[in-house]
């Protein structure tokens, strides 16, 4: 028997998806909650193969955050993310932070049952169609020459992310595990490399809109 875990807000979705793995995985049994607080609670001894976590189109959670706190509760099962729409400046966060698999839900099936294969054999997976769009916001950013200082590193860019949301360092130090001074200095380290000098500046630099942090 194989278990899959959903997390997912809408019931509508979670039924969904489960008539379809038992479809695609006749033995399978499907693990489902309506968010991650209760999927830990309900199934904490319980090892699931592999995890399908749905972002919201208004998701008020910090995504990054719950990907955290998944990969530290259960740090060996593969994580998909299921997403609502494309966010190209957040995939890298995403993967960074432990995701092993990223669809969207307007994606037909046979990309989640790829996906999900491929992370069951212990790959990663980002569809083609997701990574040619990835792979050219790429090239378009390097086009402009202002681009090149763009080079944050994964801390960097997930307080990055923060900072645009509105969090403040103490905020952010307190999530991170780190000092307020840390994040203070890392702040700058960004502003520097981008050469900006506020957080709207900070929005366009990596392309993230208030409603998309």
């Amino acid at each position: 028997m194989i278990q899959i875990g959903i997390i997912d807000a809408f019931p509508i979705i979670r039924i969904g998806l489960t008539i379809l793995l038992k479809e695609a995985y006749k033995d399978a049994e499907i693990l489902a909650a309506s968010n991650l607080d209760s999927f830990l609670s309900e199934h904490r001894n319980i090892r699931a193969r592999a995890v399908i976590i749905g972002i919201c189109e208004n998701a008020k959670e910090d995504k990054l955050l719950m990907i955290r706190q998944f990969r530290n509760e259960c740090p060996q099962v593969p994580l998909m993310i299921y997403d609502h729409q494309f966010q190209p400046e957040l995939v890298p966060s995403y993967f960074m932070s432990g995701v092993t698999g990223y669809v969207l839900k307007h994606q037909n099936e046979n990309q989640m049952l790829t996906c999900l294969n491929r992370i069951l054999k212990g790959e990663h997976y980002l569809s083609p169609e997701l990574t040619s769009n990835f792979v050219q916001r790429i090239v378009e950013n390097d086009k402009n020459p202002t681009r090149h200082q763009r080079r944050l590193t994964p801390y960097e860019f997930e307080i990055a992310v923060r900072l645009c949301r509105g969090q403040s360092s103490p905020f952010i130090a307190e999530k991170l595990g780190r000092k307020p001074t840390s994040i203070s200095s890392a702040r700058k380290t960004i502003f520097r490399k981008l050469n900006i000098h506020s957080i709207v500046d900070l929005r366009k630099a990596i392309n993230l809109d208030p409603e998309q942090a």
